[in-house]
């Protein structure tokens, strides 16, 4: 992150006065729509939908940074069964463009803290067994590493990233119910985003 910041604001001595991209000094809103998948283990997989947004200030076209929130819905898939499961993302936002065109490959970095809105349950087909009444809630740590392309306000990208999980029970007999497993989910994104530039 150090090294990409470092190499946004060296571009603002390379500036151009007029930017042949479009992308001039500025606040800009980018609303963000996108699916992904992930995976923790075989058993335990995830798919879904996300929609954020990001505000960010252009220090020239070359670089910007910002904050974003958003929502994350998923379709949580443990053994045979599958549950609804919504996080809501806060995170940071930083991009560098590697060239000052109408078409822009670009990375972008995303890292903040998911916030559970709902939980996940599966049941087992026997009260007494280990995966009677599993919970699963997003939260914590989240991360997006995505290369794209830029074209005039659009922004096309793939991505991956990683999102923090809590496995716990309630009403297990076999289980204390405090008992909480968390892990990581890899989650692989396409996303399409617009640029809603204020100079």
């Amino acid at each position: 992150m150090v090294l990409l910041a470092l190499f946004g604001f060296t571009t603002l001595s390379n500036a151009q006065e007029v930017s042949i991209s479009g992308r001039e000094k500025g606040f800009v809103i980018r609303p963000e729509i996108g699916i992904n998948s992930g995976w923790e283990s075989t058993s335990d997989q995830l798919f879904g939908y996300f929609l954020q947004g990001s505000f960010v200030y252009h220090f020239n076209a070359n670089f910007n940074a910002g904050v974003g929130t958003g929502v994350h819905y998923y379709e949580w898939y443990y053994q045979s069964e599958k549950d609804k499961v919504l996080s809501l993302p806060i995170y940071a936002n930083i991009r560098t463009y590697f060239s000052n065109k109408k078409v822009s490959p670009f990375l972008d970095i995303k890292i903040g803290y998911n916030i559970p809105l709902s939980e996940g349950e599966i049941k087992g087909e026997e009260p007494g067994s280990v995966f009677h009444n599993q919970f699963m809630k997003i939260k914590g740590l989240y991360g997006l590493l995505s290369l794209g392309l830029q074209v005039k306000k659009i922004d096309i990208g793939m991505s991956i990233g990683w999102t923090k999980d809590v496995n716990y029970v309630k009403g297990n007999v076999n289980l204390d119910s405090s008992d909480e497993y968390q892990g990581w989910y890899f989650t692989p994104a396409f996303s399409i985003a617009y640029n809603i530039q204020f100079k």
